[in-house]
């Protein structure tokens, strides 16, 4: 399915929303949204606190690369980007703000870039990092946003490159090469 064919639906959903509801959501592009030091985002045509979709566009065309709801200023829900040519760049989830959950991040081929999970905003169990050509090119655990215990790094052909050794607060220990 098209990235226009996705606007047109979401469209045509607003649409049916403006008709039956009177608590519908609010659709907005990134410039017309300001965040306060309070870290919320404010709409600047009503100085509202900002709840709906932002819906970030790129260039004259209108071309969609991102969807991202928001809640009392605050990213809250799923977030879609994507890139020009209407691939999927990242599927997220956001809770008060902050990553919250799976966390996947593709490259413009369609291989995955990186994988894992967020808690409040900070990486947390094993994540996994691969090549361009989709090789896994590293993988370790994180622990409150901070990388623990033994990563491994890959060569592009699959070999071991180096282990790496973290402690509890994220310091690198050691190194073992190949």
């Amino acid at each position: 399915m098209s990235i226009k064919i996705i606007c047109l639906l979401f469209l045509t959903f607003q649409i049916t929303i403006d008709v039956f509801s009177q608590d519908r959501p609010n659709f907005i592009e990134i410039q017309d949204l300001y965040e306060k030091e309070d870290g919320r985002f404010y709409s600047i045509l009503t100085n509202q606190v900002f709840n709906g979709v932002l819906i970030s566009v790129i260039n004259d065309y209108k071309d969609t690369i991102s969807f991202i709801e928001f809640k009392n200023g605050k990213a809250e829900g799923s977030e879609t980007r994507y890139y020009q040519q209407n691939k999927l760049h990242i599927k997220a989830f956001n809770h008060d703000g902050l990553y919250e959950n799976e966390y996947l991040e593709y490259y413009e081929n369609g291989n995955l870039k990186e994988e894992g999970k967020y808690k409040a905003g900070n990486e947390i169990g094993i994540w996994n990092f691969y090549f361009i050509s989709g090789q896994l090119s590293m993988n370790g655990r994180f622990d409150n946003g901070n990388k623990v215990g033994k990563w491994r790094i890959y060569n592009p052909d699959g070999t071991f490159k180096k282990i790496e050794y973290y402690n509890r607060e994220g310091k690198l220990k050691r190194i073992k090469n190949f």
